[in-house]
């Protein structure tokens, strides 16, 4: 509609204001007229039937073609990414790590050496105590010597207590997945532990980590802050029968003969009661740490004795063990006797560097430790109320982020990379593979 003012033409003046003709006629164009009101009317009914039809359009749109492009693309960026992060990383990392027969004649640096009775180096436990004159050089000669030290009051009575009924309670709760198998396991039981799954745990750890004579040695032994390879507990009970003979990594695959191959690893057997040769009190055969042959039976069979010797093996004491001596668990034999109970921590070299670390761990290890405390050290175990914090720490367990001062152990992709290529122990047997597989590997 178009209007236009005839006259004064809209204008404001006084003249035609005394006029008082404000005329106006209205001049229509060609444009027919539209009723607003019907325009009211029609307008929202027809915009929401559009909106209703758009939406049903745009979700079956959405569902048939969109998503699915979506998804197909998400798959196919997935499997490029695993295609090269296999290529890359696994697969040259695997090659590094399988030990061929060819590194076995060309990273030999010791001799093949055949151990008998004459290289135990004490028939008498009293030998192996560290007496409280010795300083740390003498501890670390007195290891060197005999590849293993009894070390008086490693944890307090009333930790070694509070310890041992916790991992009491705990047998009797064990479920298959969490339970490890160990040598003769008829009446014995050994499962996971984790730094933080009880207070008398991270106690006991801390209290191991503060033993002035002992960390002092060890540091010197395996190096500064070192890491955690291992942390369990294995009880026996009345009926548990003798172990054979055995070291925890064998000769063709630890630095008895491959020092530069393979690390070094010592665990400490912690004793949480008075243990009595009758309980099942270990054997030990001193000083067969660098022997070469499986023989073992040969070696320790007549002169090996149990730590306890004529009396106890004193609760809270511990001896400190290379891995690669022989020794056994004994027979518990006591019908009397309470459960002997163990808690076990092993120590090794911090690798150089995750990411060029050509060595190896030694093989034939059971490594006893729950997933997630893979890849932290010594005082990461010490201070773990604040240190291993989810999420930081499954983070360091799998090698891709260390909190900033802190250093890393033996990730868990790492050392079960090296246990798979060697098929090492665990995964030489297909139906162990399979568990491992079902599992997703944690455990």
């Amino acid at each position: 509609v178009k209007q236009e003012r005839i006259g004064c033409g809209g204008s404001k003046s006084s003249k035609c204001a005394d006029k008082n003709v404000p005329e106006q006629k209205t001049i229509s164009t060609s444009t027919p007229v539209i009723n607003k009101k019907e325009i009211a009317g029609k307008k929202p009914q027809q915009a929401k039937q559009c909106s209703i039809f758009c939406m049903i359009f745009v979700l079956v749109r959405f569902v048939i073609i969109e998503f699915p492009l979506v998804i197909l693309f998400a798959l196919a960026m997935s499997g490029h990414m695993l295609s090269h992060l296999y290529e890359e990383y696994l697969e040259p990392q695997f090659d590094l790590m399988e030990y061929t027969d060819r590194n076995k004649t060309d990273d030999r640096t010791f001799y093949h050496r055949s151990c008998d009775e004459s290289d135990v180096t004490t028939l008498n436990p009293k030998d192996l105590y560290i007496q409280d004159h010795y300083t740390t050089d003498d501890n670390v000669d007195h290891m060197m010597t005999h590849g293993m030290s009894l070390y008086k009051n490693i944890l307090t009575k009333d930790t070694s207590t509070k310890l041992r009924d916790w991992v009491l309670e705990r047998n009797k709760s064990l479920k298959k997945d969490d339970e490890i198998s160990v040598i003769s396991n008829e009446n014995r039981w050994s499962f996971y532990i984790g730094a933080n799954e009880h207070p008398v745990v991270t106690k006991a750890i801390r209290e191991v980590a503060t033993h002035k004579v002992f960390r002092q040695a060890l540091e010197r032994i395996v190096g500064k802050d070192p890491a955690i390879i291992e942390m369990t507990a294995i009880t026996s009970a009345y009926g548990a029968e003798d172990q054979f003979w055995h070291h925890d990594v064998v000769a063709e695959g630890s630095p008895a003969k491959f020092g530069r191959s393979f690390i070094p690893s010592y665990s400490l057997f912690m004793t949480l009661q008075d243990t009595t040769s009758a309980m099942g009190a270990t054997e030990v055969c001193p000083g067969t740490y660098m022997c070469s042959n499986g023989d073992s039976e040969r070696t320790c069979g007549d002169v090996g004795f149990q730590v306890s010797g004529s009396g106890a093996w004193e609760q809270g004491d511990a001896i400190f063990m290379n891995q690669q001596s022989f020794h056994r668990g004994a027979a518990h034999v006591d019908p009397n006797g309470p459960h002997r109970s163990l808690f076990i921590i092993t120590f090794a070299p911090r690798p150089m560097d995750i990411r060029y670390e050509t060595r190896l761990l030694g093989q034939g290890g059971s490594y006893s430790l729950r997933w997630n405390m893979w890849g932290h050290t010594l005082d990461d175990f010490e201070h773990s109320e604040t240190k291993m914090r989810q999420p930081w720490t499954t983070l360091k367990a799998l090698g891709i982020y260390k909190p900033k001062g802190s250093h890393w152990g033996w990730d868990w992709i790492s050392q079960n990379s090296m246990r798979l290529a060697n098929s090492d122990t665990g995964f030489y047997e297909p139906e162990k593979l399979d568990e491992f597989v079902d599992s997703g590997g944690f455990h």
